[in-house]
């Protein structure tokens, strides 16, 4: 797979994104702060700011310090203690994130903590601090100014942690994904169909198409018809093939061609030809 088209089909998924803050709030912890060995069914934030305790996650324990942020997914086995009367204060958000109907730490493996610099400190309080003040307004445009904000905090955590495995835990994998879109790629011109892409990953076809449109945002064959359209503009900037040979190229009828190229553009292949080539003169 190329790794343009790596990155465009990394975007799709990610521009699917679904979060929701549940609850959130800047906390000193009473000494009798914890849990044993529970599972949440919700994410949690803690960003560290003072204090001393334990955090365990799926057997691997940790004494947070100050300036780390850390991730507890739901679903993973937990347990929380204060260890000193010298407890945590700590910035927490609970919340929900997905992207369709798949968890998106099920998708992405992430570590538990990143160590934040001092630089970046007052920015992710910032983030906090809003976040706290719009989830207690009652306006009916808060939710929005909320996700936004946690969205920020994801990006924030996962642009800095690094993404360790993508997938491990989705029905459907980064692998079976990648074979699926470069087998798209290498088919432009064929009329592929969604049964066919199903059977190369071994799935159900109404199953893999759920699957897909959950995670990328569209069915396969629209997002085909999107591989086929990027094709095209990449052909009619970079070559003298002719609208009509670009169209078999890219495996689409003329008339069909030129119209879905004007949606998806904004311009037709002509004036889209013309307009690349003044701008490549500049």
């Amino acid at each position: 797979m190329r790794d343009n088209s790596l990155n465009h089909i990394m975007k799709r998924i990610f521009a699917n994104i679904q979060a929701a803050p549940i609850s959130g709030g800047f906390t000193r912890v009473p000494r009798s702060w914890g849990n044993l060995n529970f599972v949440p069914a919700v994410h949690k934030f803690y960003f560290i700011l003072d204090g001393e305790g334990s955090i365990s996650i799926d057997g691997c324990d940790y004494e947070p310090k100050p300036n780390q942020l850390f991730l507890l997914p739901a679903g993973t086995r937990q347990s929380l203690a204060s260890i000193s009367n010298r407890t945590f204060q700590k910035y927490w958000c609970h919340f929900q994130a997905s992207i369709g109907e798949t968890d998106l730490f099920r998708m992405i493996d992430v570590p538990h903590y990143i160590d934040v610099p001092e630089l970046d400190s007052g920015l992710l309080e910032h983030l906090f601090q809003e976040l706290n003040c719009h989830m207690s307004r009652s306006e009916p445009f808060a939710p929005i100014m909320t996700s936004s904000l946690l969205l920020n905090l994801l990006h924030f955590y996962v642009e800095r942690a690094g993404i360790q495995n993508m997938f491990s835990q989705s029905p459907l994998s980064y692998e079976n994904l990648k074979t699926v879109v470069n087998y798209m790629e290498n088919h432009l011109r064929d009329d592929v169909t969604v049964p066919e892409l199903a059977r190369l990953i071994h799935l159900d076809t109404n199953y893999f198409s759920r699957l897909f449109k959950d995670m990328i945002g569209s069915s396969p064959m629209q997002y085909m018809n999107r591989l086929r359209l990027d094709q095209a503009q990449a052909l009619l900037r970079d070559t003298t093939m002719t609208v009509t040979e670009i169209s078999a190229a890219v495996g689409l009828e003329l008339h069909y061609f030129s119209r879905q190229f004007k949606a998806h553009v904004g311009f037709s292949p002509l004036n889209y030809r013309n307009m690349a080539s003044s701008m490549a003169r500049r």
